[in-house]
């Protein structure tokens, strides 16, 4: 998963890994065109585990949202 951002040279380094990790456990969330409720919590969890959401951490999730909507990701209960 590519993550676009003006601002991601501005991220700290630690940000920059905190980002990293995100989208490659997006990337193993969605690998079998599934997510499950577990998987979504999860990387909710990522994204608010230093109490806030940046540009980017939206951008993935919404990326998600969008495949879940186009039908490419189903959704496991």
């Amino acid at each position: 998963m590519e993550i676009h951002s003006s601002r991601q040279e501005n991220l700290s380094p630690q940000e920059q890994r905190d980002l990293s990790a995100l989208s490659e456990q997006a990337k193993r969330a969605l690998e079998d065109g599934v997510i499950s409720r577990e998987e979504r919590d999860a990387l909710v969890a990522a994204i608010y585990a230093d109490g806030k959401v940046s540009v980017e951490e939206c951008a993935i999730f919404r990326e998600i949202q969008e495949k879940i909507w186009q039908g490419e990701i189903l959704i496991a209960d």
